[in-house]
C-alpha cells in the first residue's frame, strides 16, 4: 500500500514538473507624456475620418487643442504645432496617476483574458489567424476607444481617470474585439479590401459567436451591411472565414 502510494505521489510530481505555467498572454505598458503627445497628433490628422465614422473622438480638454484642429481643419498643421503639443502635454496635461484606476480593472479581467485568448489560439479553422505569445496593451484618456497594430501585437485602450471605457464597463469586451482585429487583419481585411464599417461588424461577429456566453454584455455596432449578418448564424461560419466571407461579397456585388 505504502509503495502504490509513493508511486502516485512520484506520477504526480512529475505530472507537476512537465507542466507549463500559463503563460500571460497581454503586457500592460505604464503611459507616457510623450506616447499620449504623440497619439493624439496622430488623432489629429485622422478627424476627418473619425466624424465620417461617426466616432466619438476624445481629445485633452485643453485651449491649444481648439487651435490645433482648426488648423487641421484648413490644413495648416506643422512641425512646431507638434511640439507645442509635446511640451504641453508633458508640462500641463500629463498625470501617470490618472489611468491607475483603469490599469487595474483590467488587471482584475487577466484571467479571463488569458482563457479566451487561448481558445482564439485553439480554434478550429482552415486559415491563418495573426496571433502573438504577449500583446502589449497600453493606456491612453484619447481616441475613439480602441485601436491596434496587427504588425507590433499592440493594443491601445482609452480608459478615464475613474477607470471607465468607451461602450463597455467591462474592458474585456474592447480588448478581445481589438486582438480579433489583429488575428484577421492581413490574412481577411488586406486580401479582400474590406471597408471600415464592413470590418468592424465582420469582428463582432467573431466576437459574438465565439464569445457570446463569456462577454454578455457585448453588442453589434451600428455599422456595415446588415445583410452579412445571414452569413454568420452559427460557430461553423468561422470555420472556413474566407470563405464565408466570399460567400456575402459574391452576392453583395
Amino acid at each position: 500500500m505504502l509503495e502504490k502510494a509513493l508511486l502516485l505521489l512520484l506520477v504526480f510530481i512529475s505530472c507537476q514538473a512537465d507542466k507549463k505555467p500559463d503563460i500571460a498572454r497581454i503586457s500592460i505598458q505604464a503611459p507616457t507624456a510623450e506616447a499620449e503627445a504623440t497619439y493624439v497628433w496622430s488623432l489629429l490628422g485622422d478627424v476627418p475620418f473619425f466624424e465620417a465614422n461617426g466616432y466619438d473622438l476624445s481629445l485633452p480638454d485643453h485651449p491649444l487643442m481648439d487651435s490645433l484642429i482648426a488648423r487641421v481643419k484648413s490644413n495648416r498643421l506643422n512641425s512646431e504645432d507638434s511640439l507645442a503639443l509635446m511640451a504641453t502635454m508633458r508640462d500641463d496635461i500629463f498625470d501617470a496617476t490618472d489611468y491607475q484606476a483603469g490599469m487595474d480593472k483590467v488587471t482584475e479581467q487577466m484571467g479571463h483574458l488569458n482563457s479566451m485568448i487561448n481558445r482564439l489560439d485553439e480554434a478550429k479553422r482552415s486559415w491563418s489567424f495573426q496571433h502573438y505569445e504577449t500583446y502589449q496593451l497600453a493606456f491612453t484618456l484619447y481616441g475613439p476607444g480602441g485601436s491596434y497594430n496587427p504588425d507590433a501585437g499592440s493594443i491601445l485602450l482609452y480608459t478615464t481617470p475613474q477607470g471607465d471605457f468607451k461602450s463597455y464597463n467591462n474592458p474585456a469586451n474592447t480588448i478581445i474585439h481589438e486582438i480579433v482585429h489583429i488575428g484577421i487583419e492581413n490574412s481577411i481585411i488586406g486580401p479582400n479590401e474590406v471597408p471600415h464599417p464592413l470590418k468592424e461588424r465582420l469582428v463582432d461577429h467573431i466576437v459574438l459567436l465565439r464569445f457570446g456566453k463569456e462577454l454578455p454584455t457585448y453588442r453589434m455596432q451600428p455599422m456595415g451591411d446588415p445583410e452579412l449578418d445571414q452569413f454568420f448564424q452559427d460557430i461553423s461560419a468561422l470555420e472556413d472565414l474566407p470563405q464565408t466571407l466570399q460567400a456575402y461579397l459574391t452576392t453583395a456585388n
